[in-house]
């Protein structure tokens, strides 16, 4: 029987600067890059950040060496590096939430974090993403160094193939589909890779970020 009753959407005074994305991220996303060395992270998440708009206000990368250029790109205003080993990941509430945020967690010892920082992490890319308005780009040579909680916050992941097929096999059950295939076939150079999104906003598989993968088979 029908009713007459519906739910009332309310609005959250925390998150109105959110956008929905498409084959782009929306704001706030949480992008994971998974590659070995020197497979193109980096460049694909310079890539990634290049194209918002309107542009971050604020960029802070947390990174192993406090004193690298790696991302000097960036530093055109509010930009600072953090030296993990010094400052260890930010407080998500030090975050000015009117304000579009991005923050990048460079390669650093995911699979030696303390209880602690796990919990800070989970806070970070769960509450401090969505409440205090920040993007986060983390980057890993190894999915499975993350923590499955910050696997999970995920919007969207750029995975490269790897020899060590546990990547692959994880996303594919995630999504239904059989990736390896694609890998085989698609990505030729070292520095191709499959970005897969789990937002239903944008194409679920892609290469490269924009290319639209509508074959492929489901597992």
């Amino acid at each position: 029987m029908a009713s007459s009753q519906k739910l009332t959407a309310f609005t959250n005074r925390d998150k109105e600067n959110h956008t929905v994305g498409g084959i782009l991220p929306g704001f706030p996303s949480r992008v994971g890059y998974f590659a070995a060395p020197s497979r193109g992270k980096r460049s694909a998440c310079l890539n990634l950040i290049a194209r918002e708009k309107p542009m971050f206000d604020t960029f802070t990368v947390v990174h192993i060496d406090p004193n690298t250029t790696e991302y000097s790109l960036l530093d055109d205003g509010d930009y600072k590096v953090i030296g993990f080993h010094q400052d260890g990941l930010p407080d998500p509430t030090s975050f000015d939430r009117s304000k579009k945020n991005c923050l990048i967690l460079d390669e650093l010892p995911f699979d030696s974090f303390s209880v602690a920082q796990k919990s800070q992490l989970e806070r970070l890319m769960n509450f401090g993403s969505t409440h205090h308005s920040i993007s986060i780009h983390i980057q890993a040579h190894d999915v499975f160094a993350v923590p499955i909680s910050v696997r999970r916050a995920l919007t969207h992941v750029a995975l490269w193939s790897s020899p060590i097929r546990m990547s692959q096999a994880l996303y594919s059950r995630m999504l239904g589909l059989k990736l390896q295939p694609l890998f085989d076939k698609l990505c030729t150079s070292r520095y191709d890779f499959l970005f897969l999104d789990f937002t239903g906003d944008g194409p679920p598989v892609r290469k490269n970020v924009f290319e639209v993968i509508d074959a492929y088979e489901r597992s």
